[in-house]
């Protein structure tokens, strides 16, 4: 008997055993993921958005006339993310913003290091070598943060011309000029100054043109017409109608506009015959926030040939820019 509770307890530990093991693996795999998903991924974009927005810096550098082999065509070292939010190539992140942990620094890591930004040759006009950008970027440490330093390596790997250092604690990020991109055509591009002349149709494969701020098109006598101008949406609704003022919103420098008008009239007692109507009178009502839409009108009774006023019916309303 006591062999029996002997071989039940050595059974409870080692099931104890294995259970501790499996919940910690678990466990381990769902914090990973987390950390993949919440910070290794958002940096590993960051990083990647920073390749691109470098790559569109040099467009304009080289579109104003600077030659590719000028290190110049790169954002100053000690002015990288000023220049490219100058630019309009990266967000501006105030230190409100930063306090609030709303974005960080373009620099930063998520694990508390500095990303270090460097320029080859640092000065000079041709002949020189061809300049370079180079991101050094510290990877967790190996000996304390073994985990997270292999989920970061095996990410941020996946950047374009990239290379773990020979000590195997960073990662060696290195920006080119454009033109050393074979498939890149810089004639193609359109630089942001507004100085580019389309000189063919442009086809935007089925993708959007966003935040523009005005839109027109030249019209058969030569002048432009702004079609940013207009009704945003029409619509029919009773009278007594709510209108919330942040139903619609407009292009810069123009002012959000209602305009109702009469759709029709509605007798809501089937009881009571009219022999005349008139006086229609769409009205709009001003409440701060909100608008309030209403049709007055009066119908004269059958009954005893006076005048009623009545506010049923439907109006027209049209939600404009102008």
């Amino acid at each position: 008997m006591k062999n029996q509770k002997g071989f039940f307890l050595l059974g409870l530990i080692i099931a104890f055993g294995f259970a501790t093991a499996a919940f910690t693996m678990m466990a381990d795999r769902i914090y990973l993921s987390q950390v993949k998903s919440q910070q290794v991924v958002p940096f590993l974009n960051r990083l990647s958005s920073l390749q691109e927005s470098i790559k569109r810096y040099q467009l304009i550098k080289i579109k104003s006339g600077l030659k590719d082999s000028d290190v110049g065509i790169f954002p100053p070292k000690a002015s990288l993310e000023n220049e490219l939010v100058k630019k309009g190539l990266w967000e501006s992140c105030t230190n409100a913003d930063k306090n609030n942990g709303l974005c960080t620094d373009l620099l930063n890591t998520p694990y508390n290091s500095k990303i270090d930004y460097n320029l080859s040759p640092t000065s000079g006009t041709p002949p020189v070598a061809v300049p370079i950008a180079t991101f050094e970027i510290p990877l967790p440490n190996i000996n304390s943060e073994k985990r997270l330093y292999n989920l970061y390596l095996s990410e941020l790997s996946k950047l374009a011309n990239s290379n773990l250092s020979s000590d195997r604690t960073k990662l060696i990020l290195r920006l080119y000029p454009v033109t050393n991109y074979p498939s890149l055509d810089t004639e193609k591009f359109i630089t942001s100054d507004g100085n580019t002349i389309l000189k063919d149709t442009w086809d935007v494969g089925n993708k959007a043109v966003l935040n523009a701020s005005q839109i027109s098109v030249k019209t058969s006598n030569g002048s432009q017409l702004d079609i940013s101008r207009g009704t945003i949406s029409e619509m029919v609704v009773p009278s007594g109608t709510t209108i919330y003022k942040t139903a619609w919103s407009c292009p810069v420098g123009l002012e959000p506009k209602l305009n109702v008008n009469v759709h029709s009239v509605l007798n809501q007692n089937t009881y009571i015959q009219y022999i005349g109507i008139n006086g229609f009178t769409p009205i709009v009502e001003d409440h701060g926030n909100r608008y309030i839409v209403k049709l007055r009108y009066n119908a004269k009774r059958k009954s005893d040939s006076k005048w009623h006023q009545h506010e049923n019916g439907y109006l027209n309303v049209r939600l404009g820019c102008y």
